[in-house]
C-alpha cells in the first residue's frame, strides 16, 4: 500500500510540473502577472473587510485605539475614522479591479494555450472550459504562495504557533495513512468537500485553542500580535482548503487538461464513462461478491448461482441472468440484473419507480433497487420468458401499446412525474408560434393564424385527457414472451408521460385502430380528442428537432380537425 500511495503521489506531482512548465512557457508572463494579482486581490479583500472592525474598535474606545494615538493627536479622531473608511472602500475597489483584470488574463492565456496546442474544437464550451482549467492551476499556485508567504511571517512574529502550523499536516497525512490502510479502496474525490471544510475548520480551532493555553500559562506576545496571528491561521487554513478542492477539480478532469493542452494526447471516446470504477466491478472476479451480496438482500438461503452475461443495446447499461442454484445445482430461482453506469442514474431510478408504483404493467417484476458501488442495479424476477419468433413480432408490438394505452396508472407516479417534467400540454406555448413564423414566407400564414387561435383550446383538450405511458423501447430487442404467450419489456428506463393518445403513428391506419382500441375496450374519452393528442406529439417532436416547415405541412394536412376546435 505505500509503494501504492508513493507511485500516485510521484506520478500526480510529475503531472502537475509538466503542467506548470507548460503554462510558464507558452505564457509566462501571464501566468505571473495572474499569480501577483491573485495575491493583491485577496489581500486587498481581507483589508477591506477588517478595516470596518477597527472603526467600530475605534469608536468604541477599544484599547487597541493606543497604536492609532498619534495618528488621532495629529489629525484629530474623525479624520482618521474618515480615512480608515475611504481605506476600506479603495481596497475593496481594489480587489474588484484585480479580479475583473484576472479574468480577462485567464482568457487570454487560454486562448493562447489552445493555440499552440492546434486541435480543432474537441467539446462544447471548449474555450470557457480552458478558462476554467487555466485558472484553477494559477489560483492552486496563488494559494501555495500565499500560505507560504503567511508561513514566514507567522515564523517572524510568532514561532510557537508556526511550530503548531508546520506539524499539523503531518498530523493530517497520518491521519490519511491510516484511515487509507483501513480502506484502501475508499473514494477520497467523493469526499474532498466535507475533508477540505473539516481541515479548514479543525486547524483553526487547534490554533485559537493553542493561543489561549499560551495566555493563560505561559508568555505570549502583545495582543496586536495575537490578532494578527489569528488572522493569518485563518488565512492559511481557507487557502489549504482552496488548495485541496481545486487539485481535486484538475485531477478529475486531468484527461480533459491533457486533451486540450497536450500535441500526444486523443480524444477517448469510450464507450462507458467513468470506465475504471465501473468495468473493475464488473470483472469475473469482481461481480461474484457484489451480485451475492444484492441477492442475499432478497433471498438470505441463497447458496451458489450461476452468471450469465446479457448482451443489449443500451449504452452504459449492463445486464446479466443469474441462477440461484440449491444443494444439487438444481435451479431455485431466475433473476435478470441490470447495472447502471452513473450517467445512467436518471434512467435506472425512473424505471425502479414507474414499476415498483404500476405493477399492472407488461413487466417482470421488480423485486429490488439497490446501490453497488455509487451504481444503481435493479432486479427482477426471470421465470420463464423466452424471446418471440420475428413472424410474431409486428402483433406483440401492437398489444403492448393496446396495453399501455389501457392501463390506468398510479396517482402517485403520475404526481412524481408532473412535479419533474412538462407534459406535451405544457410544452405548447407561444414559442411554437413565434418559431414557426421563421419559415413563412406567405404561403403558410393562414395555418399558422389557425393554430395560434386555437393553441388555447388544444391545451385546455390535453389536459382533460388520462395520462398513459409511452415507452419508447418497445421493438425486437427488449421484447420477451411469458409462458402464456403475453409480450413483456425488458427496460421501462426511457419512459414518458404523456396524454392519451400521444405516441401513436398518425397515419390512417394506426389512427383507425387507436379509435377502435378506445371503443372495444369502452374508455371515456373522445376518440377524435385522443387523435388530436397523436398529432400535437408528433408536431411536438418536429419542433423539438426544428423541423419547422414539417410542423407547418402536417398542421395543414390535419387543418379539418384543428378547425372543430372551439
Amino acid at each position: 500500500m505505500k509503494e501504492t500511495l508513493y507511485r500516485e503521489y510521484k506520478q500526480n506531482l510529475e503531472w502537475f510540473q509538466s503542467i506548470g512548465k507548460k503554462f510558464f512557457t507558452i505564457v509566462p508572463k501571464n501566468s505571473f502577472k495572474s499569480i501577483m494579482l491573485i495575491l493583491i486581490s485577496e489581500v486587498s479583500f481581507l483589508i477591506a473587510f477588517l478595516v470596518p472592525i477597527k472603526i467600530l474598535m475605534l469608536m468604541g474606545g477599544n484599547s487597541l485605539n493606543k497604536y492609532f494615538l498619534v495618528y488621532i493627536e495629529n489629525y484629530g479622531y474623525d479624520i482618521v475614522v474618515l480615512l480608515l473608511s475611504f481605506l476600506s472602500i479603495l481596497f475593496y475597489i481594489i480587489h474588484l479591479y484585480c479580479e475583473k483584470y484576472i479574468k480577462k488574463i485567464s482568457y487570454e492565456s487560454s486562448s493562447l494555450l489552445l493555440e499552440k496546442s492546434a486541435k480543432i474544437n474537441i467539446y462544447e464550451n471548449q474555450s470557457e472550459i480552458a478558462f476554467n482549467l487555466y485558472g484553477r492551476f494559477i489560483k492552486t499556485l496563488s494559494s501555495l504562495i500565499y500560505v507560504v508567504l503567511s508561513f514566514i511571517v507567522l515564523f517572524i512574529i510568532y514561532q510557537y504557533i508556526f511550530k503548531i502550523l508546520l506539524f499539523l499536516p503531518l498530523v493530517y497525512m497520518l491521519i490519511f495513512y491510516i484511515v487509507y490502510s483501513i480502506q484502501p479502496k475508499l473514494d477520497i474525490q467523493k469526499y474532498i468537500n466535507n475533508i477540505a471544510s473539516l481541515i479548514s475548520g479543525s486547524s483553526f480551532l487547534i490554533i485559537f485553542l493553542f493561543i489561549i493555553i499560551d495566555f493563560l500559562y505561559y508568555t505570549p506576545p502583545n495582543l496586536l500580535i495575537t490578532i494578527i496571528t489569528f488572522i493569518l491561521a485563518r488565512q492559511i487554513s481557507t487557502q489549504f482548503s482552496k488548495i485541496l478542492l481545486n487539485i481535486n477539480y484538475l485531477l478529475k478532469n486531468r484527461v480533459i487538461l491533457n486533451t486540450l493542452f497536450y500535441h500526444s494526447h486523443k480524444l477517448n471516446t469510450t464507450l462507458v464513462e467513468d470506465n475504471n470504477e465501473f468495468l473493475d466491478i464488473l470483472l469475473p472476479k469482481n461481480r461474484k461478491n457484489w451480485l451475492r451480496n444484492i441477492l442475499m438482500e432478497i433471498d438470505l438461503e441463497i447458496q451458489t448461482f450461476k452468471i450469465i452475461w446479457k448482451d443489449n443495446i443500451l449504452v452504459d447499461v449492463i445486464s446479466f441472468e443469474v441462477h440461484s442454484l440449491d444443494d444439487k445445482q438444481i435451479i431455485k430461482n431466475k433473476y435478470f440484473i441490470k447495472l447502471y453506469n452513473k450517467n445512467k442514474t436518471k434512467f435506472a431510478k425512473n424505471e425502479a419507480m414507474l414499476l415498483s408504483y404500476s405493477h399492472n404493467l407488461p413487466s417482470m417484476k421488480i423485486l429490488l433497487s439497490t446501490k453497488v458501488n455509487n451504481f444503481i442495479c435493479n432486479i427482477f424476477m426471470y421465470r420463464r420468458e423466452i424471446h418471440p419468433k420475428s413472424t410474431v413480432l409486428s402483433s406483440l408490438e401492437q398489444k403492448l401499446k393496446t396495453r399501455l394505452l389501457i392501463t390506468k396508472l398510479n396517482e402517485e407516479c403520475i404526481l412524481q412525474y408532473q412535479r419533474s417534467h412538462q407534459l406535451l400540454y405544457e410544452r405548447l406555448n407561444d414559442t411554437f408560434i413565434k418559431r414557426l413564423k421563421l419559415v413563412d414566407n406567405g404561403k403558410y400564414s393562414e395555418v399558422i393564424e389557425l393554430f395560434s387561435n386555437k393553441l388555447d383550446g388544444i391545451r385546455i383538450i390535453l389536459e382533460k385527457l388520462p395520462l398513459t405511458i409511452i415507452n419508447p423501447n418497445i421493438n425486437k430487442n427488449f421484447i420477451l414472451v411469458d409462458k402464456s404467450d403475453k409480450p413483456i419489456l425488458l427496460d421501462w428506463s426511457n419512459c414518458t408521460i404523456e396524454p392519451m393518445g400521444s405516441g401513436w403513428l398518425i397515419d390512417g391506419k394506426n389512427l383507425e385502430l387507436l379509435k377502435k382500441i378506445i371503443k372495444i375496450n369502452k374508455l371515456s374519452v373522445s376518440a377524435e380528442n385522443a387523435v388530436l393528442s397523436s398529432i400535437m406529439y408528433q408536431i411536438d417532436r418536429l419542433f423539438k428537432t426544428q423541423r419547422y416547415e414539417q410542423v407547418l405541412k402536417m398542421i395543414y394536412q390535419n387543418k379539418s380537425i384543428f378547425e372543430k376546435i372551439h
